[in-house]
């Protein structure tokens, strides 16, 4: 079911149905402070990539295992 408001659902964020490695961020070049807080809440990434106006990190992980 969606929650109609963010048209998202829950069983998005469900490591045993998904699988999510990386982060797509608006803004290059991301600020120092931005950085360190996905640092922070998930290790370094393996590799980070520059597109245009977006930066991608990514892990070696399935991040969703870390969020409550």
């Amino acid at each position: 079911m969606f929650n109609s408001e963010w048209e998202s659902a829950a069983s998005w964020y469900n490591p045993r149905l998904h699988d999510a490695n990386f982060a797509v961020l608006a803004g290059y070049p991301l600020s120092a402070s931005g950085l360190s807080d996905w640092r922070r809440m998930f290790g370094t990434p393996v590799q980070t990539y520059h597109v245009g106006d977006f930066t991608i990190l990514r892990w070696d992980e399935n991040l969703l295992t870390r969020l409550r």
